[in-house]
């Protein structure tokens, strides 16, 4: 009896306290004005960081039973000495955190948006960027990590409509992400997440639709990471395949399965800026590539390659070793008729073109190999 009365008032205890909040939170609600403190946050901002914040819209709250702000019309100022432009700008961010679940010590996001993302990360000629200052590269942290962090559930991370302008003076590359969109499903740590990502990549030269959707897998204590039924898409070139990776905070290594659709070779080299222009218009023009790969230690291997070129089939192994260009292969070709790759021949040609330079081949730094054709037409 004593135990059911105690449970009964507890229960009570509980309803009042619940009541309460709510009470306050509405009361909370029609009397404080955040938009008041805006110099304060701006002022915080600042003292962090160096950079100037304004925020131009309205900051809008909401208290029950989600713990939410949104902002609309922010800009973030650039690192001193990279011009006026602002570093970052973003139209409308919002975040809503569930209020009691923070009770027991457990965050759950309902959903973190950002609509209007535009970002100008630039590395000047002397090599100095405008985001070191931002992650404290030039601070000391001597804080120990804690490896006691709340549990957290996002119900999803929505970005639509970004723009990123990246300019690298240093290196004399420019490029930029538009009209850039990623989507998520829920995020719980040790869980798969659903992840959608398009955008258009452009540089001097092309201007490229990318789209890649994935189920990723991270596990940061054992620094690993799996992309199952993993799929880009760039132009009218597809590859799909599952995808694995280990410690990936430190010298990571990748492995897979990775097959492509049939695709046009010619016409992407040409949208990546390297034509190759062949004395049959119909070459290259159907190419698909399926493969077991793993990269470490900057050597991608290819083990059971199968390439259609054509109306060539291509099987084997390959190995490129990225720091001195070293290339080692064990292929077979069925059939090939070579002439179809040659240049064409307009009448200024005399046969004795060189095909590959001096320091074409020095470049390479080494090929070796075995080759087997079935039949060869030249």
């Amino acid at each position: 009896m004593v135990l059911k009365k105690l449970l009964k008032i507890s229960a009570l205890l509980a309803a009042l306290l619940l009541l309460a909040l709510i009470v306050i939170a509405v009361i909370f609600t029609l009397t404080f004005d955040p938009n008041a403190y805006k110099k304060e946050i701006t002022a915080e901002v600042k003292k962090a960081t160096g950079r100037t914040l304004r925020i131009k819209g309205k900051i809008q709250l909401s208290y029950f039973p989600w713990l939410g702000v949104n902002l609309s019309k922010i800009s973030l100022s650039n690192a001193r000495g990279f011009g006026s432009q602002p570093f970052a700008k973003i139209d409308n961010a919002g975040v809503a955190v569930k209020l009691l679940p923070l009770i027991s010590g457990n965050i759950v996001v309902k959903q973190l948006t950002l609509q209007g993302l535009v970002l100008n990360p630039r590395i000047r000629n002397d090599g100095s960027n405008n985001w070191d200052d931002l992650a404290g590269k030039n601070k000391k942290d001597t804080k120990k990590p804690d490896s006691g962090l709340p549990s957290f559930t996002i119900g999803g991370v929505h970005i639509k409509n970004a723009n990123i302008n990246y300019l690298d003076e240093q290196a004399g590359e420019r490029y930029a992400l538009k009209k850039l969109n990623l989507s998520t499903g829920s995020v719980t740590p040790g869980k798969p997440i659903d992840l959608r990502l398009d955008f258009q990549f452009k540089d001097k030269n092309n201007s490229l639709p990318v789209a890649l959707a994935t189920t990723l897998l991270l596990d940061t204590k054992k620094q690993t990471a799996r992309l199952d039924n993993f799929s880009l898409a760039v132009n009218d070139f597809k590859l799909e395949g599952n995808i694995r990776a280990k410690q990936i905070f430190g010298k990571p290594s990748v492995s897979g399965t990775i097959s492509s659709n049939t695709f046009d070779l010619g016409a992407l080299l040409k949208l990546l800026g390297n034509p190759m222009v062949t004395a049959d218009k119909k070459a290259l023009t159907k190419t698909s590539i399926k493969t077991r790969f793993a990269f470490a230690n900057n050597v991608l291997r290819l083990g059971k390659l199968s390439v259609n070129l054509d109306d060539s089939k291509i099987n084997g192994k390959a190995s490129v070793n990225l720091d001195n260009n070293a290339i080692r292969f064990n292929l077979k070709i069925d059939t090939i008729d070579a002439d179809r790759y040659l240049a064409p021949d307009d009448g200024r040609s005399t046969g004795n073109e060189t095909l590959l330079t001096v320091q074409d081949i020095r470049g390479l730094n080494g090929i070796s190999g075995q080759l087997g054709i079935g039949s060869l037409k030249a």
